[in-house]
């Protein structure tokens, strides 16, 4: 079985625009004929199959070497549908060419069959009766019998072409096609020709040629066939197209199609059926590329650019109060006199500022797709408002906000103001993060600042604050 692998894999390995023929064992239906002759008849058919350049053909010793692994021990006796199929499919071959050879009186009679191996039934047939002596079978009568399934005599002789009479009720088809190797099927059957197709037998009457291919239009037209006459058609292909519909977020995009501008969006382009490199380019957005495959009547192609970063300033009103910024949570430093410089994408950021002596302000700003954008935040003095308690002390009604953005109520005692409540900041008053999570043999020896929650439970940090 490993030898018929093979085979196959050299058959079907070729680039072949032509139908693979194999041909069977011919039946000798008579008594004064020898096998070795009958096998030569159908190597001569063989060899006239080969010349009329039309197939291409299974060597016999791959078919040998095939029969011999499946057990094939003569073939001329297969002609039912369901062996035809089977056979053919063993073979690797899209056709079969069988037969016989009988003898009426003194006159040899040789018939010729070509099967479709997709349907298992008979496509064309073919037969010679002149032949007085063998001779005349081998030489004249087997290239008779080709020039009738091919509808190709230009290799007979002119005396050989006199001798084939037209068949009742058929006539012949010559079909091109612009471009050509053009698949064709006729009233639905698949003929296993790429166009050019040269004198293909038909019966007589009206048929269907349909020619598909993955890059052209399909085409359907009826033609008509009259005895023993050759009807030319000839077709030219239109090349499948889709129509394109290119839409982005946002709109008004430049579309370039293999580096050629076509327009902006959302646009709709006809494109021949293919692989296409697409290139979106917008102000203050990142260029976008992508592979466009086009294999329909219509496609969508949508897409969403990204802005590109953009330079933003970001100052304070007084410009010396050296706020702390933090940009949706993080920490981005101090705010100078001149302000911070920062790259952000566009979208929406929520800024929060903290500093000593200034209400903490929070606030969400929008930065669209530009090159620069700036921002001036006016930051409002705390007010300090005290009154006297049941003690004699004073109580403040003010707060106080650290570098992190807690808020502490205060409360004065004596000449002494105190938070109510315990300390939870993490960064020093420049910025820095205080350390934190020291072992117990590190807070022994550390003579750095240091941080840690009670119990080494974050959920104190709430009640007794950072210690």
């Amino acid at each position: 079985m490993k030898n018929i692998i093979a085979i196959f894999t050299t058959i079907m390995s070729l680039v072949i625009a032509k139908p693979i023929v194999a041909v069977i064992d011919f039946e000798n239906q008579t008594k004064d004929v020898s096998e070795q002759s009958i096998a030569m008849i159908r190597d001569q058919i063989e060899i006239s199959l080969v010349q009329s350049d039309k197939y291409t053909m299974i060597s016999p010793k791959d078919r040998e070497e095939i029969l011999k692994e499946l057990k094939f021990q003569n073939t001329s006796g297969c002609v039912k549908q369901s062996c035809i199929i089977e056979l053919g499919n063993a073979l690797g071959a899209q056709m079969l060419v069988g037969g016989s050879l009988g003898k009426i009186g003194d006159t040899f009679v040789l018939t010729a069959k070509m099967y479709s191996v997709e349907t298992g039934v008979v496509s064309k047939s073919a037969n010679y009766n002149k032949g007085k002596r063998l001779q005349d079978v081998v030489l004249n009568g087997t290239m008779s019998i080709v020039a009738q399934l091919t509808g190709t005599l230009q290799f007979l002789s002119e005396t050989e072409k006199e001798t084939i009479e037209p068949q009742e009720n058929i006539g012949f088809l010559t079909l091109t096609t612009l471009p050509s190797g053009i698949d064709v099927k006729i009233d639905g059957r698949n003929t296993h020709i790429q166009t050019p197709m040269t004198n293909f037998e038909l019966s007589t009457g009206t048929h269907t040629i349909i020619l598909s291919s993955d890059k052209f239009e399909r085409v359907s037209q009826g033609v008509v066939i009259e005895q023993g006459d050759t009807t030319k058609l000839n077709v030219i292909l239109i090349e499948k197209q889709g129509e394109v519909n290119f839409t982005s977020d946002p709109k008004n995009v430049k579309v370039f199609i293999d580096d050629s501008p076509k327009g902006n969006t959302p646009i709709e382009l006809t494109l021949k059926h293919g692989k296409y490199d697409i290139r979106l380019e917008k102000e203050f957005y990142e260029d976008l590329s992508y592979k466009l495959i086009v294999d329909g009547d219509w496609v969508d192609s949508y897409q969403q650019l990204k802005g590109k970063p953009v330079y933003v300033t970001l100052l304070t009103k007084p410009n010396n109060a050296n706020a702390h910024l933090t940009v949706n949570g993080s920490s981005k430093g101090k705010i100078g006199q001149n302000g911070i410089d920062l790259e952000l994408k566009p979208g929406r950021y929520t800024i929060k500022l903290t500093a000593q002596g200034f209400k903490t302000m929070e606030k969400t700003i929008t930065i669209n797709p530009a090159y620069y954008f700036e921002e001036v935040f006016k930051l409002e003095k705390q007010k300090e408002k005290y009154a006297t308690n049941n003690t004699g002390h004073h109580s403040g009604t003010d707060t106080v906000t650290d570098i992190d953005g807690n808020v502490y109520e205060t409360i004065q005692i004596g000449n002494q103001i105190w938070t109510t409540t315990n300390l939870k900041v993490t960064h020093y008053r420049n910025g820095d993060p205080i350390p934190t999570g020291l072992s117990n043999s590190s807070w022994q020896t550390t003579n750095s600042g240091a941080y840690a929650v009670y119990n080494d439970q974050e959920s104190n940090a709430d009640t007794y604050g950072y210690l």
